[in-house]
């Protein structure tokens, strides 16, 4: 089952790796490194998720 979600972050000026993972009911959870779980088809690519972003600030206004 898909369960979507959203999160507040307060972050400093810089670059930042926001990582996700999910868990399932019976609370087994995605492999930490797609190395783990990587075949040459693509099966199975469930590792954490990963996204690097860059946050700056100009005075009380946000960017990403």
């Amino acid at each position: 089952m898909w369960c979507f979600w959203e999160a507040t972050c307060s972050l400093s000026s810089g670059s930042h790796e926001l990582v996700v993972r999910a868990f399932d009911s019976a609370g087994y959870t995605q492999p930490m490194h797609l190395a783990d779980v990587w075949n040459i088809k693509g099966y199975a690519n469930t590792a954490y998720h990963r996204v690097r972003i860059s946050v700056w600030c100009r005075g009380s206004e946000i960017s990403k």
